[in-house]
């Protein structure tokens, strides 16, 4: 009497087959993973930057408003210079510093300096006269550390009165 042979479980070609597709299925789910964080990683620093630059360039427009135009030291017009002093009580002063860009609210008193964009983040910090009544022109330059750019421009020519 023959007896069928039955076996139960896969075969050794089967489980193979099978190991394969699902190293194939985790390499390509490690490889989204790891792009998905890089990408992640680069637009958080971008993020950062357009927000340093955003805030700073609010701090610099909110100042500059807030005084009479008399009050704004600029230089000639047509001319630019890396320097903002706002002749108030106190005096204030935006300048650049080592890559920062500091506003000091009192220049009478020494280390009361605020960084408004650190880390050596500023590229370029200028203020243009633009003409007798016409506003000034402050542009921005950031860069990360990954060679990312955002350069900000604002006219300003609403003075208080």
């Amino acid at each position: 009497m023959n007896k069928a042979k039955h076996s139960a479980g896969f075969t050794i070609v089967e489980l193979m087959i099978a190991a394969a597709a699902a190293c194939v299925l985790a390499i390509t789910a490690g490889i989204t993973l790891v792009n998905a964080n890089s990408s992640w990683s680069k637009n958080i620093v971008t993020l950062e930057l357009h927000r340093d630059a955003t805030l700073a360039m609010s701090r610099l427009s909110r100042s500059i408003r807030a005084t009479s135009a008399g009050n704004v030291t600029v230089p000639l017009t047509g001319q630019t210079a890396t320097q903002l002093a706002i002749l108030t009580n106190p005096p204030s002063e935006f300048r650049v510093s080592n890559s920062c860009l500091l506003y000091d609210p009192d220049t009478d008193v020494s280390g009361d300096e605020l960084a408004i964009v650190d880390n050596g983040r500023l590229k370029t910090f200028t203020v243009t006269n633009l003409a007798t009544g016409a506003g000034i022109s402050i542009v921005l330059e950031l860069q990360d550390s990954n060679g990312n750019e955002i350069t900000l421009t604002n006219v300003v020519s609403a003075f208080r009165n």
